[in-house]
């Protein structure tokens, strides 16, 4: 399967979060989850949101990394679920600018990321 460009992939995400939250609305925050046994509804449309806000934490705030993280609280309610779980997949579409990947040290212009132009030399017998 070929990867998707970057603005592809957030479209998906966006869509399929739109998607989950919809469906999420209309049921039963009560109602079983049948693949996860002890989880209603409500607990996994706040998982989901929280996913959603950790890894915008993670992009927005990059280089800091998951120990740096700060918890949500859980919300008490459905409303409250729901409106926390619109901020994190709304906060996780924004347009961010894929990471650029290093370029090698040394004097003149460096297109080539990083090791992808010698780790071939260097593997060779």
């Amino acid at each position: 399967m070929p990867r998707l460009d970057f603005p592809t992939y957030l479209q998906h995400i966006g869509a399929e979060s739109r998607r989950f939250r919809d469906v999420l609305a209309e049921v039963d925050p009560a109602a079983d989850v049948p693949t996860c046994p002890d989880w209603r509804a409500d607990d996994l449309l706040w998982h989901l949101g929280e996913v959603q806000h950790f890894w915008t934490s993670m992009v927005t705030n990059r280089p800091k990394g998951p120990d740096d993280y700060d918890q949500p609280e859980r919300p008490g309610d459905h409303a409250g679920l729901l409106s926390f779980y619109d901020t994190a997949y709304v906060a996780l579409g924004t347009p961010w600018a894929p990471p650029t990947p290093p370029t090698r040290p040394g004097p003149g212009p460096r297109t080539t990321p990083w090791g992808s132009s010698t780790a071939g030399r260097r593997t060779r017998p």
